[in-house]
């Protein structure tokens, strides 16, 4: 039996409502603006005070801008699906997310939770064997889907702020509850980094639901292994013609491309650690009598460090100019984003250890082999080098399908449990 001393059964029921309620309105990186407005109007309620996009983000650190549609439509989309104007307005055109701030009592350290808040451009599933079809609460926007879990940290966050208040006479310090937009592909934690509210910060705290715990009450707290990456666009240029009529005078830019695709694949890895490359989109070409001009593709490499993400990302480029040049196209790479690595604190991490046994969650380990990419990495070496302490938990759940996969849905009892987990953090570090 788990000790829910703060978690309480009512914060919960509300924490369900927030996840179910934030999976119905899912939103892309840089276009998260009803999550963004809907977040602020339940923090301010709480009397945190808000700082918003341009506030928190810097501006030359941020990169793939998504515009899925125009600023204004997304605007009134957000309205219209239960956000309030008057926070939509204070919402920047791709300055989402979000930074909530309050202080408790006199002096005392500066904590950070970070929450990213981003979905992902997945259908999901119309049929009764996927929980939130059946329940009512899948997504209402076709072609995206919360599929990694991240309206769970939107919702535990939102809990977590409720919860605080409970124990509010206690706390010595000031908390910053970040809400980050654009986590996927780390495309917004270096922005957010560099943004300023790191400053003067002593501990940060976040973590991920499921990934490579498979089963609600399991525990990790901390992570190793975070994967040094880069994600990047290719572009092929050719020249078109006509297929049958005057092929000789055209250059494939498909061609050029599936040379590549095969190319990047027999790369080989390295010795030294994990390295990986995948190619997850193309476009291109008109129609099937022009010899195609143009290919775009999406892709990323990744390695256990930068070292060996440097040598896998060489590869790749070295590669496509070889390909350019053997079908005689043109080539161009535009950066889509990319993330370092990163350590946890070893006094953060064997304090939260000591916090889950006090739970009884006896299946609980200090470290986990993370084996993704992750930009909570920037604050983390930012807080860090600071002078600060950080740690990145991963809370493990019983998942219907793997992360990013459409009929992907969670344990959400595992939400009470981060829930209990942060509150008694903050209590350790915070409390009289």
């Amino acid at each position: 039996m788990l000790d829910f001393r703060f978690a309480d059964a009512a914060t919960f029921e509300k924490t369900v409502e927030f996840r179910r309620e934030f999976h119905k309105y899912p939103e892309v990186g840089w276009n998260e603006y009803r999550t963004t407005a809907r977040i602020a109007e339940e923090m301010e309620k709480l009397g945190y005070e808000i700082h918003y996009g341009k506030e928190i983000i810097d501006e030359k650190s941020r990169v793939s801008l998504v515009q899925i549609d125009e600023y204004s439509v997304l605007i009134d989309k957000a309205e219209k699906d239960g956000a309030k104007r008057e926070y939509l307005e204070k919402v920047d055109e791709n300055f989402t997310g979000l930074c909530a701030i309050k202080k408790f009592g006199n002096g005392g350290p500066v904590t950070i939770l970070r929450f990213d808040i981003d979905a992902l451009p997945v259908n999901e599933p119309e049929k009764d064997a996927h929980k939130p079809f059946r329940e009512g609460f899948a997504s209402k926007y076709k072609g995206y889907m919360h599929a990694c879990g991240h309206d769970s940290h939107i919702a535990v966050g939102l809990g977590m702020a409720m919860l605080i208040e409970n124990m509010k006479d206690r706390i010595n310090g000031e908390i910053r509850f970040i809400f980050q937009p654009a986590e996927e592909e780390c495309k917004g934690g270096m922005s957010v980094a560099n943004g300023g509210m790191a400053e003067g910060a002593d501990y940060y705290l976040c973590g991920h639901m499921g990934m490579n715990l498979n089963k609600t009450g399991l525990f990790a707290a901390s992570c190793y292994g975070f994967l040094s990456t880069s994600k990047f666009n290719v572009t092929f240029k050719g020249t078109p013609a006509h297929a049958a009529n005057s092929p000789e005078k055209g250059r494939s830019a498909i061609n050029a491309a599936a040379a590549f695709i095969l190319g990047v694949n027999s790369i080989p890895r390295h010795s030294e650690g994990n390295t990986f490359v995948n190619v997850g989109r193309i476009e291109g070409g008109t129609v099937r009598n022009v010899v195609a001009e143009n290919v775009v593709l999406e892709m990323e490499t990744r390695g256990l460090n930068n070292e060996l993400n440097t040598y896998m990302k060489d590869s790749v480029l070295r590669l496509a100019e070889g390909c350019a040049k053997m079908y005689d196209v043109e080539i161009s790479i535009e950066d889509a984003g990319e993330c370092g690595s990163a350590d946890c604190s070893e006094e953060m991490r064997d304090m939260v250890f000591d916090i889950a046994k006090e739970i009884g969650l006896e299946e609980s380990i200090k470290e986990i082999y993370f084996g993704a990419s992750e930009d909570a990495i920037y604050m983390m070496n930012a807080v860090k080098e600071r002078g600060g302490k950080c740690t990145y938990m991963m809370f493990g759940s019983e998942l219907a399908a793997p992360h990013h996969n459409c009929d992907f849905d969670f344990n959400e009892e595992t939400m009470r449990i981060m829930e209990e987990i942060y509150c008694r953090c903050i209590e350790k570090l915070m409390c009289k």
